[in-house]
């Protein structure tokens, strides 16, 4: 199963009003039946496949999920114990929207984090921790992070971001 198949999977908070995001909810309800298909593998015939996927065995699907559960937890809670970042859970996907505000304007050597890109890069060039800048997303003081990793992967990578934010002036 791919990890863009998931994202029908991982809804962490229960969704209110009848609608998704903004979507009326016949569309919504498309958008999941097609993306529930994706994720279990259902190209081209939902009709068929989809109610007996969706009556057979939910177990490793529900051991998935809890998995990331799991890893997203472990990202907030470590991203959260970093002075001048925090993180809140998100409500789905694999990705944490960390708020850097308080790195801004710090120093690494010569160079001064002015925005999200600077951060990336003094993580990625420094050590060797890849996030994605918050600007493409609409906020430079936010970065975008994956939990689409092993949990051994994301305890190094945010133990990295501490030493490494920790260490700006």
């Amino acid at each position: 199963m791919s990890r863009a198949a998931l994202y029908a999977l991982v809804i962490w908070t229960p969704v209110a009003s009848g609608a998704y995001r903004g979507f009326p909810l016949a569309i919504a309800t498309l958008l999941a039946v097609v993306g529930l298909a994706a994720a279990l593998q259902l190209y081209g015939r939902y009709e068929l496949k989809y109610p007996a996927a969706l009556n057979g065995p939910q177990g490793i699907l529900d051991a998935m999920v809890k998995e990331f559960e799991k890893r997203r937890d472990a990202m907030v809670d470590g991203l959260n114990a970093i002075k001048g970042v925090g993180a809140r859970r998100p409500e789905g996907a694999f990705y944490v929207f960390a708020n850097i505000g308080g790195t801004l304007g710090k120093r690494a050597g010569e160079k001064t984090v002015k925005g999200s890109a600077d951060l990336a890069n003094f993580l990625l060039d420094g050590v060797g921790v890849a996030v994605v800048p918050g600007e493409p997303f609409g906020d430079d003081s936010f970065i975008r992070l994956s939990y689409a990793t092993s949990m051994q992967n994301i305890v190094k990578g945010v133990e990295r971001i501490k030493q490494a934010i920790e260490g700006l002036k």
